[in-house]
């Protein structure tokens, strides 16, 4: 049995962060992919006030790592 890492866009990160737990939706090497500087600042921000490891790839890619 092998886990896919998941992709999520700054509009699913917001909503889980939003509707969910945050920290238990979100899975080692899952990524989120960003569209602006905005998002990518926003990103860094969310997951670091929800005490998420991550990885940046590019101002592009985040990759979770827990």
């Amino acid at each position: 049995m092998s886990l896919k890492s998941a992709k999520y866009t700054f509009p699913d990160l917001v909503e889980l962060t939003l509707y969910a737990d945050l920290a238990a939706g979100l899975k080692n090497n899952d990524r989120v992919v960003i569209d602006t500087d905005e998002e990518f600042m926003s990103v860094k921000e969310i997951l670091t006030e929800n005490n998420i490891g991550y990885k940046v790839k590019s101002k592009r890619e985040v990759l979770i790592q827990k």
